[in-house]
């Protein structure tokens, strides 16, 4: 198998940003009255596809925010382009896809997909059939049918039998008006004068407005890309914790490496456990060096010693994984762990982490 282009990959984050600016557009008008908001507005969310495709998170944020936005427009009463909802979803779909042949391409015997891949990809499917039924219907059937046959669903479905006698009113000719002989020459004294027309009001350009609305977004964005990345770290320490006491060692061992490489003592490529444990660290690292001995010599003797994990191992590597965000705090300070450490440890654990952590670690997921 082939791996996927950069080059084309990047064009599709570049198209992605551009859909979703399009998207954001339509809480000002259309691109031509306000193209300079149409700047603003790339300038903040392309270079945020970018960085958010370049860290490897998945898709299902930007499709969740993409039917956010698409419902938010629905429920402000602006008309959503269903062509641009389409090919938005349309190049998120093959952004996963990619993203899905790469990690296949780095593990070519990881076997099939997992549930969630599975279950992002019938959605999109689903909303990819869904909307494209209804825009061939919109713009193929529709306007096919006899002018006086064109009526909405929403029309038909809404249409109750307390209407049918205003159509019979409708349809019944007024009554004559009461001819009045002086009604005529006030008319005709007074002069007939018709009312000037009511011009559209038109849309002005707002700066505040815009950085409003983009701050909005980026604050929605970050919000539901946090709260996936918190859902997906809950279901793993779950699965972790019902897991056997030495895959339970093996997952505290490799979120200990991971937090040393974090507050900057990454292990090389070469290094063995062992090595690694005996080289210096200074007062910054996440874990004491007792600590860091009690995992790696539980870990060795579970990974290759082949002996089985006791309970008070298990338990004393368990303590040592809970006390790591307070032993960060403590050491590196508050600014660090909200910016920096949760970041990272907030990625997906277990094997195939990425590239991130291949070059943190050394390695893809396989501890030597």
């Amino acid at each position: 198998m082939r791996p996927p282009s950069r080059v084309f990959r990047s064009l599709l984050c570049l198209l992605a940003g551009m859909l979703l600016s399009l998207m954001e557009l339509r809480f000002f008008g259309g691109v031509k009255e306000n193209a300079l908001t149409f700047v603003l507005i790339s300038m903040v969310t392309v270079p945020a596809v970018f960085w958010y495709f370049r860290l490897e998170y998945g898709v299902a944020a930007p499709v969740f925010y993409t039917v956010f936005l698409a419902f938010l427009l629905e429920l402000l009463g602006i008309s959503v382009d269903v062509g641009v909802l389409l090919a938005c979803l349309l190049v998120l779909a093959v952004l996963y896809m990619q993203s899905r042949m790469a990690a296949i391409e780095a593990r070519p015997h990881a076997g099939a997909l997992s549930r969630g891949p599975a279950l992002v990809t019938v959605l999109l499917c689903a909303l990819l059939v869904t909307g494209g039924t209804f825009e061939i219907y919109r713009q193929v059937l529709l306007p096919a049918l006899p002018e006086g046959e064109r009526v909405s669903l929403l029309e038909r479905l809404t249409d109750t039998p307390e209407k049918e006698p205003k159509r019979e009113e409708e349809q019944s000719p007024p009554p004559a008006p009461d001819l009045d002989p002086n009604a005529a020459l006030e008319e005709s004294a007074k002069g007939t004068k018709t009312a000037p027309a009511l011009e559209p009001p038109s849309r002005s350009f707002s700066l505040g407005r815009a950085v409003l609305i983009a701050a909005v977004a980026g604050a929605c964005f970050a919000l539901t890309l946090a709260a996936l990345r918190e859902l997906r770290y809950r279901l793993w320490l779950r699965k972790m914790l019902a897991s056997s006491p030495e895959e339970q060692v093996d997952a505290v061992y490799r979120c200990v490496v991971r937090a040393m490489a974090v507050c900057g003592y990454p292990r090389k490529p070469s290094e063995t456990p062992l090595e690694y444990l005996g080289k210096e660290r200074g007062d910054g690292a996440p874990v004491f060096p007792r600590q860091l001995q009690a995992v790696t010599e539980s870990f060795l003797l579970s990974r290759y010693g082949g002996q089985a994990v006791s309970l008070p191992c298990k338990e004393e590597c368990l303590a040592i994984f809970r006390a790591l965000p307070q032993q960060v705090k403590r050491s590196r300070g508050r600014r660090f762990y909200y910016l920096n450490y949760l970041r990272e440890m907030r990625r997906p654990f277990g094997p195939g982490l990425g590239k991130r952590f291949r070059r943190l670690t050394g390695k893809e997921g396989e501890m030597p």
